[in-house]
């Protein structure tokens, strides 16, 4: 499936509805990792990349080299930092190799403080969204003496084993490693790698950053590069995330607590999508004295102007409310 992208079908799934002129309340995201978090400043990539469409963010990181799940649940700097907000999303990045063996080593050596950490994020905000952020294998494969993977086997355990852990806990994967080896197969000059031939160069932490930014914001339109002087790989990595990633939603749990506001192809209406699949409710607030208690709205207005959409989404965790700023 991942292994051959065709350009037309690239084209078919980029050019999705629209999202200009809509920005979002600001979201609070916090990345948990280690240097494939923290390398290149990975999610002010993020940040930088929404604030190009204009949607508004405010991403926070608690990050440290060469740690494992285990070790993050020793830090007590990440538990203060998880109690510093009410994150919407919280995103969890594992040891490069250790999601990669088998189930009874997950089982032993990273459940027990994946859970640890789980119950910190849910006991400070219930609604808390968490994501998985599935990484790749290294250029030239691992070999420990027992183990001797080629990169592909590497890629392919690592793979499994985020599924294995996003199974367990119900929680989305953003698939970095899925869209890695397809940038990787089907443009092998990119330089995504770091010297070590481990670690992202600035463009594998473009390529990471990106696809943060497709699955959290669900924006599907072309956007300024990043980095000019890197137009052309950043315009295929666009188009290969949003294809590997769009055609996967439910492979990877993503498609699920989450709104769309898109201004209609014609005059002046939003079409408006809330998808929380243990949501008994949402009530749209249009900003115009307008509301819609479906879970999908289409609503018209009577004059130009810039109108707040608002969601409030009742979930067994309590009420969320989430806006989208609309302008004609």
């Amino acid at each position: 499936m991942f292994r051959t992208i065709k350009a037309g079908l690239i084209a078919s799934l980029f050019t999705c509805l629209g999202f200009s002129n809509v920005a979002a309340q600001p979201m609070r995201i916090l990345f948990v990792g280690n240097s494939y978090t923290h390398y290149n400043k990975m999610p002010e990539i993020v940040q930088k990349l929404a604030d190009k469409r204009g949607v508004k963010v405010e991403i926070h990181m608690s990050a440290e080299s060469n740690h494992t799940f285990k070790m993050h649940s020793k830090r007590e700097g990440l538990f203060k930092k998880i109690k510093q907000h009410k994150w919407d999303y919280v995103i969890l990045q594992g040891f490069s190799r250790e999601l990669a063996f088998g189930n009874e080593y997950i089982d032993t050596a990273v459940v027990p403080y994946v859970s640890l950490i789980l119950d910190s994020i849910y006991k400070n905000n219930a609604c808390t969204n968490v994501w998985l952020y599935q990484t790749w294998g290294y250029l030239n494969g691992y070999s420990d003496g027992k183990i001797q993977w080629t990169y592909q086997q590497m890629s392919d355990e690592i793979h499994r084993g985020y599924l294995y852990l996003s199974e367990k806990y119900k929680l989305p994967i953003v698939p970095v490693g899925k869209v890695w080896e397809t940038v990787k197969e089907n443009f092998p000059s990119y330089p995504l790698y770091d010297s070590d031939g481990q670690h992202p160069a600035k463009l594998g932490s473009y390529l990471s950053a990106y696809c943060f930014y497709y699955s959290l914001l669900r924006q599907t339109s072309p956007i300024d590069f990043y980095n000019s002087n890197n137009a052309l790989q950043e315009d295929q990595i666009q188009k290969i995330a949003a294809s590997v990633i769009s055609s996967n939603y439910n492979r990877y749990n993503l498609w699920s607590n989450f709104i769309q506001v898109n201004k209609a192809a014609k005059g002046l209406a939003v079409e408006a999508l809330a998808v929380f699949p243990d949501a008994s409710k949402v009530v749209w607030d249009f900003g115009d004295g307008s509301s819609e208690t479906n879970f999908s709205a289409t609503h018209t207005y009577k004059k130009k102007g810039s109108y707040t959409v608002k969601a409030t989404i009742h979930k067994p965790c309590g009420k969320q409310e989430i806006k989208r700023l609309v302008t004609f």
